[in-house]
């Protein structure tokens, strides 16, 4: 085998490395916002947010533009009210937030009434509630102005039908759900209750992502793991350098 062949090789074992991070993570994935710049749905469901008032700012690597911050004043995405967005069975709700104000702020909120899901913080707690009922909770007293990653999950494939919620890779807290995740027409909203100015989030937000299943602990797991650690300085294609034999 010659050296060009051998490079070949080696370039496609990196590409798969890269690429199999991810692999299957994809499933599920109604919703996708990475923040590149602006608040697109990367999911190819164009689940496209309008963005008022929050302003882009480095993410947790350091690098430019490639998160939002919200200053507690009115800043907030409209992700808008498409059928795929109005979850009503299993789900998992992922992103990472910076919170620099842990007395109250709606991070992530879908409903209407008591009836949709959503993400708060309230009185130095992390929420995820459902039907307007507080399912699991965190205690955010020693991560308040740090980067956390956090994943809410309902699993109603479950006899009994349960509620989770992660924060980094801790054991989650979780309680049964009892009830129907109710259906609702309203906007998917990140960093407020309702516009324009009802209990904001204060912080910043990155890598948010919405799946219309419940995410397993291990994939939990590999997805903070995959957005918390890119892989170092390895494109996304790779161009092989020939070299004469």
């Amino acid at each position: 085998m010659g050296p060009n062949a051998r490079l070949l090789i080696v370039s496609a074992f990196f590409l798969i490395t890269a690429n199999s991070a991810t692999a299957g993570l994809n499933d599920g994935l109604v919703a996708y916002y990475p923040f590149n710049g602006d608040a697109a749905d990367a999911s190819g469901n164009g689940n496209d947010c309008t963005v008022v008032n929050a302003v882009p700012i480095a993410d947790r690597h350091g690098t430019a533009d490639r998160a939002y911050s919200f200053d507690g004043d009115g800043d907030y995405l409209d992700c808008g009210n498409d059928a795929s967005l109005d979850l009503t069975g299993s789900l998992t709700l992922s992103l990472w937030i910076y919170t620099e104000n842990l007395a109250s702020g709606r991070v992530l909120r879908k409903r209407s009434g008591t009836d949709g899901f959503e993400i708060d913080v309230y009185d130095n707690q992390l929420r995820f509630s459902l039907n307007g009922s507080m399912r699991a909770s965190w205690d955010l007293t020693a991560m308040e102005d740090t980067w956390i990653f956090v994943a809410a999950v309902l699993d109603t494939s479950l006899a009994q039908f349960q509620a989770k919620l992660y924060v980094n890779q801790n054991d989650p807290d979780y309680s049964d759900f009892n009830d129907s995740l109710g259906s609702n027409t309203n906007p998917l909203y990140l960093g407020i209750w309702d516009p324009p100015n009802f209990v904001p989030f204060t912080g910043r937000m990155d890598s948010v992502r919405i799946y219309n299943r419940a995410l397993s602990g291990a994939e939990i797991d590999r997805l903070y793991e995959t957005v918390d650690n890119p892989p170092a300085n390895v494109p996304t294609a790779l161009t092989p350098l020939l070299l004469s034999d």
